[in-house]
């Protein structure tokens, strides 16, 4: 389990199982860990390199032969928000220039193409997500928030939060089922004097199908995300003629249930 999680961090399978190694049997020269692991001594020893680097395996000098340990494992805390404080930086310097990136061909090719694009896995799920905030109207979403919250996706909502509302001020239009976890999302997170969020609250349980996915609709697309756990994917079809039947659909769904004396709530959020 914990090499699986090492791994899933960033660690190569030889990183992994030499810093395992070390955790078990302490400070040694690279010689003896090369001869437990039967490894090529040259090999583990670039691999103790590249652990120092990531600084969860130290090094002393004891009588001319270098000892070898790993760090106590609250390194791995550190390796892990070095890494995220790195992406992060990047991640915003990416979204800072798609825009430009997408104006760059002078060539007769479309990049959009294909017309269907499918990402598989949670982020899959994320980048689905961050394509809707490309629109250049409102978004309007089948959202089914109750499946959000259930599966752990709670910090990824509010710095998509951030990111929509306060950094680029796109509007949010949505029907959601109403359940007492939702409400209080919304209540908690967001501020009633801002109208970038426009939830419609569904109660009738006769609706509950239309929560099984998330449908977002904007900009002459529509995405599907599916968000049940070891199933996570989405999918965007870009096509106008199929944006406006959603569109459509959607529309008349929102009035008919503000007919049908809905619960509707105007957000924005806390800045």
């Amino acid at each position: 389990m914990w090499g699986e999680v090492l791994c899933q961090i960033g660690f190569t399978d030889g990183e992994t199982k030499v810093y395992l190694e070390l955790l078990k049997i302490g400070s040694q020269p690279c010689s003896v860990v090369a001869k437990r692991l039967k490894v090529n001594r040259s090999s583990v020893y670039s691999t103790l390199k590249s652990l120092m680097k990531k600084g969860v395996v130290s090094c002393v000098d004891k009588d001319g032969v270098k000892l070898f340990s790993s760090c106590d494992p609250n390194s791995l805390v550190g390796y892990v928000d070095r890494r995220c404080r790195a992406f992060n930086y990047y991640r915003e310097r990416v979204l800072g220039f798609v825009s430009d990136m997408r104006k760059v061909s002078d060539l007769d090719v479309d990049i959009s193409n294909p017309k269907i694009r499918y990402y598989d896995g949670k982020e899959g799920v994320k980048t689905v997500m961050y394509d809707a905030l490309l629109c250049s109207d409102i978004r309007y979403s089948f959202l089914p928030m109750h499946k959000w919250l259930k599966f752990g996706y709670e910090s990824f909502l509010l710095d998509y939060r951030e990111r929509r509302i306060t950094k680029l001020g796109k509007k949010l239009k949505a029907i959601t089922t109403d359940a007492p976890d939702v409400r209080a999302f919304f209540e908690v997170n967001y501020d009633k004097n801002s109208d970038l969020t426009e939830i419609l609250y569904l109660r009738d349980p006769i609706f509950k199908d239309m929560f099984e996915n998330q449908i977002n609709i904007y900009t002459g697309k529509v995405a599907i995300l599916h968000l049940e756990p070891g199933e996570e994917y989405g999918v965007i079809i870009e096509d106008e003629t199929i944006f406006r039947m959603h569109k459509m659909i959607f529309d008349v769904c929102y009035k008919s249930l503000i007919l049908r004396n809905a619960d509707r709530q105007i957000f924005g959020v806390e800045v």
